[in-house]
């Protein structure tokens, strides 16, 4: 054995038990887990400098901020029917929680995030001691977690994403936890059904990754309890908690929205079957290859039969490959790789165990570098690819000077939150509604009934399919349409422009020939457009007292 080989499990005091037992530590490694935590702390440090908030956080920000402000889950307090344009129940609950007590929701999630997955971090070290046997692959599996840019960028972004990582993580926990030795107490099964619970209640699609960490933990208890009453009551509390949870949340859901599917689903189920599984593949392929992954799939696969005789590996494989499917089965999604990361600590598990049975000490350092170098790459060079946005760019929405969606929220809301009962109709729904607190009709239809299921069809880009048209927006009343926000300097002329992105992609319908542009000024100078569609004598009021300038349109 050379100097760089892992040492055999005897010559580190380590107890490697059978396939989905915890490796014991020896006198030699006990000071193993401190330095797992110690690695969870500077890891979470990474993800710190990795932070960020996106857009589409803001939506739930906006309906935590309606529950505490109004004692409504609605997008615009006092519409009916309610709206559940989020896909994130329990998330949004959290966030309810911060703003209730004070807090900044953007602050507030990106501290929650960071803790839960520090939190994930520590959970990878303890499943990875259960599933590879080896503390020191453990720490392998929790390093390259850390270090993987995609997942340490979303311990934060403002959305449930790490949640919904945590709490299937710690199920995984306690499925592995059915399988000890020794006397079998209650509480184990009835933690696990509250922690799936809790997972369905964070995203309605932690229902795949739940089913199979509950059917596994049904065979566990099983194998474990052959007498018919001891097992019997084992499944009740297995069941009964985290059944009662979710069907309590549906219940209500029916009652209070009138269905158990969110709005999100008609608007992202509306492009073609293939279609949705053609982006889906794009988007994991993208994945695959930004993270130099294909190699260790190669050898994963080449290990499959090894692999399948752990149950704790067999679990981690089980837990990949249907949510890849899943994931591939809707669309994929626009933002950096977020879909894929619920799966990605099982992923990192893999990987150390492939590492793992690699003999050559040139061939493991190879994958390390491969694991290292891929991420360092991706992370300073990605800068979207087919449909997909890079988190530079999601943070950027909000930010940069071409863009300021924040600005641009606050700046409406600065100027026309006096006039009355203003309507504004936006694609961007996140910040530039809740920033504003103006009433909103989202063009996108998210959080739009009528738009997500007959708004007119917009493009194949997940979350995107449909859009409000002119007809719909005058129906309503919108008073302002934002559509994409054009945020430049001042106009220094007369001229009758037609900045089509005003009304982005509804443009090509004939505008009424009463319209006009308005410049809302921003606090650095710049202003942004926006098309006045409905007469507001609030509007009015402000249009005059401010002397906003009024840019005439070029036809429609």
């Amino acid at each position: 054995m050379t100097q760089d080989e892992e040492p055999r499990s005897s010559e580190v005091g380590v107890d490697r038990t059978a396939a989905g037992g915890p490796a014991r530590l020896g006198a030699g490694d006990r000071r193993l887990p401190w330095l797992a935590l110690l690695l969870a702390l500077l890891l979470t440090g990474l993800g710190y400098l990795n932070r960020f908030l996106q857009d589409d956080a803001y939506i739930s920000f906006r309906y935590a901020a309606h529950l505490v402000e109004h004692g409504e889950l609605n997008w615009n307090p006092g519409e009916q029917p309610p709206i559940e344009g989020y896909t994130n129940f329990l998330w949004t609950l959290l966030m309810a929680g911060a703003i209730a007590l004070g807090h900044d929701p953007g602050a507030a999630s990106q501290a929650v995030g960071l803790l839960l997955g520090c939190s994930t971090l520590l959970l990878t070290y303890l499943v990875g001691r259960r599933v590879l046997g080896s503390p020191r692959q453990a720490l392998l599996a929790m390093f390259l977690l850390g270090t993987h840019f995609s997942f340490s960028a979303y311990m934060t972004g403002g959305l449930e994403t790490m949640l919904q990582t945590f709490l299937l993580l710690a199920s995984a926990l306690q499925v592995l936890r059915l399988a000890d030795d020794g006397p079998l107490a209650w509480q184990r099964p009835a933690l696990l059904s509250l922690l799936l619970g809790l997972a369905f209640l964070t995203r309605m699609d932690s229902a795949l990754p739940a089913a199979v960490l509950y059917l596994s933990a049904v065979m566990a208890l099983k194998s474990r309890l052959p007498g018919s009453e001891a097992r019997n009551r084992a499944l009740s509390w297995l069941t009964l908690p985290g059944a009662t949870l979710a069907a309590a949340w549906l219940a209500w859901k029916l009652q209070y929205y009138g269905g158990v599917l969110p709005n999100t689903w008609y608007v992202k189920g509306a492009s073609a079957t293939l279609t949705r599984f053609g982006a889906g593949a794009v988007y994991l392929a993208t994945y695959l290859q930004a993270y130099a992954l294909l190699p260790l799939l190669a050898l994963l696969a080449w290990h499959g039969k090894e692999a399948w005789r752990s149950s704790g590996l067999a679990l981690c494989l089980l837990l990949v490959v249907p949510w890849w499917a899943y994931v591939i089965s809707v669309g994929g999604d626009f933002m950096e790789f977020r879909f894929l990361i619920p799966v990605t600590p099982a992923l990192m598990l893999l990987i150390a165990w492939v590492w793992g049975r690699l003999q050559e000490v040139a061939v493991r350092r190879a994958l390390l570098l491969c694991c290292l170098g891929a991420s360092l790459l991706h992370g300073t060079t990605f800068g979207g690819s087919s449909g997909i946005e890079s988190v530079p760019v999601l943070q950027g929405h909000l930010t940069a000077s071409h863009e300021q969606w924040l600005q641009v929220g606050k700046a409406l809301g600065e100027t026309f939150g006096e006039a009355g009962d203003v309507l504004i109709a936006t694609m961007p729904a996140g910040a530039i509604p809740y920033v504003s607190k103006l009433r909103t009709v989202d063009m996108l239809g998210l959080s739009d009934h009528w738009v997500a299921r007959f708004g007119d069809t917009l493009g194949k880009r997940p979350g995107h399919t449909r859009v409000a048209t002119l007809e719909y927006l005058l129906r309503r009343g919108v008073n302002l349409l934002v559509a994409h926000p054009q945020v430049h300097a001042p106009s220094t002329d007369e001229q009758p422009r037609r900045p089509a992105n005003l009304w982005g992609e509804i443009s090509g319908q004939a505008l009424p020939e009463h319209l006009r542009a308005i410049e809302v000024p921003l606090a650095d100078g710049q202003v942004v457009e926006v098309l006045y569609l409905t007469a507001h004598p609030g509007i009015d009021a402000v249009i005059a007292a401010r002397g906003l300038r009024q840019l005439p349109l070029d036809g429609g």
